[in-house]
């Protein structure tokens, strides 16, 4: 795969960001990697561009490690559908990169749950100790205070009603 892992070793990585990635074969980007654990502020996210949420487990803990992957720079200008594919061949790369360093065969990853089967790719994710929620909903991600918020923001934005979202739903926990 063509992907590459970027630092730049003049400036400290942003609190939160694991890795830059930049795919060098078209379609061509630069795309930044945070990682979510339980108490991640995420109500000051909004981002417009394409993302993808995924999981995998550490190597050697029964724990999963969950992130988010956002496209910084479509160098190519290239559409969603063949971003989001090659943000998920990212994904299956670092998740390789990860099992090399830990000097495992193979560690399982999973992209998170949609919220129900009508708004695929959309993910909502609710974090444990801070109780802020985060929409990922493949063009983009938006943080909320509450679940209240996310549903507000999705019924305004996908026009469904909120009954509809609050009975037909799956949230993401990360506890």
């Amino acid at each position: 795969m063509a992907f590459y892992l970027c630092d730049d070793p003049k400036r400290d990585i942003p609190g939160g960001v694991v890795a830059n990635i930049y795919a060098h074969e078209k379609p061509r980007f630069f795309a930044i990697m945070m990682t979510l654990n339980e108490d991640t502020p995420v109500s000051k996210i909004n981002y417009s561009g394409t993302t993808v949420t995924f999981r995998h487990f550490i190597p050697g803990e029964n724990e999963l490690a969950h992130y988010l992957l956002m496209v910084s720079d479509n160098i190519d200008g290239a559409k969603y559908e063949e971003l989001a594919e090659k943000l998920k061949q990212a994904v299956e790369w670092f998740v390789s990169i990860v099992a090399d360093e830990a000097e495992v065969e193979k560690i399982e990853h999973m992209f998170l749950d949609p919220i129900n089967e009508n708004l695929k790719p959309a993910q909502l994710i609710k974090f444990g100790k801070t109780g802020e929620h985060l929409l990922n909903f493949g063009m983009g991600a938006k943080g909320f205070k509450s679940e209240e918020d996310a549903l507000q923001f999705m019924h305004k934005e996908f026009g469904i009603s909120q009954d509809r979202l609050f009975f037909e739903r799956m949230v993401n926990l990360i506890a």
